[in-house]
């Protein structure tokens, strides 16, 4: 068989022919990104898949030819920051054929907060995070935290208070805590008004024991070396025998 338009050896129109006709390439569209931390809108999923996403909407091909994959690089243009240098590779298939088409393109953008970083910026805060006790523990504790979900931070005689945007996360992040042997409390405060209905602020009281390994402590009128410290602390007695109990259950002496 050849191919009906320039006789090549084809099982019916060539790829050389069809892509002439029916050109594979990407429309010109915007990206709306934001200025502090380079999201990129809308926030679905990983960047990198999201701006895949995005870029797929945009390409134009014939129905015979299919998109299997694509890569993707960028940067921002050095003459304005109203532009992005994008160079786009489509992994292509055409009658069971596979080929590359590379383009170089120029990207309006167009800059606008994200809500993350308008709340941040804000200092808005939906959660707060009380950590107390132990000061070893609340430096590691604090290091944990994702820093884009906090707003501000204020480091007191006691301990730190961290803003948070996020009660979700707030309240997810817990459970890291109390597997760390901390004792949590809940409480919430009324904070404003908005749209004629109540507002509250959450607080969460993370405490921290000052309690380490091999420091002795009295779990049920009985003394016990500590030799693991966490939500559930290991001791043993004189004896040898080891037990394990709640850390708030014993007492440090």
């Amino acid at each position: 068989m050849f191919c009906p338009i320039c006789g090549k050896e084809s099982k019916g129109i060539c790829k050389e022919c069809y892509l002439k006709r029916n050109p594979t390439g990407i429309k010109n569209f915007k990206l709306t990104i934001c200025k502090k931390c380079g999201k990129i809108f809308p926030e679905i999923g990983e960047e990198e898949e999201n701006l895949k996403r995005i870029v797929l909407k945009n390409i134009f091909h014939g129905e015979m030819v299919k998109i299997n994959d694509l890569k993707i690089d960028y940067s921002k243009d050095e003459k304005s920051e109203k532009f992005m240098n994008m160079k786009v590779v489509l992994f292509c298939e055409y009658r069971d054929e596979k080929f590359e088409n590379e383009q170089d393109i120029i990207v309006k953008v167009i800059n606008t907060p994200c809500k993350t970083c308008s709340r941040k910026s804000g200092h808005y805060c939906e959660v707060v995070l009380q950590l107390r006790g132990d000061r070893e523990k609340i430096k590691e504790t604090f290091n944990k935290i994702a820093q884009n979900f906090v707003s501000d931070v204020d480091e007191l005689k006691e301990g730190l208070d961290v803003y948070l945007i996020s009660r979700d996360y707030g309240t997810s992040s817990t459970k890291q805590f109390a597997d760390d042997g901390a004792e949590l409390k809940f409480t919430s405060k009324l904070w404003g008004m908005k749209d004629g209905q109540r507002i509250y602020r959450g607080y969460i009281l993370v405490r921290f024991s000052d309690i380490k390994v091999n420091d002795m402590v009295k779990y049920r009128d009985k003394i016990y070396k500590v030799l693991k410290t966490g939500k559930f602390l290991i001791g043993e007695n004189e004896a040898g025998k080891k037990k394990q109990f709640r850390m708030k259950n014993c007492e440090k002496i």
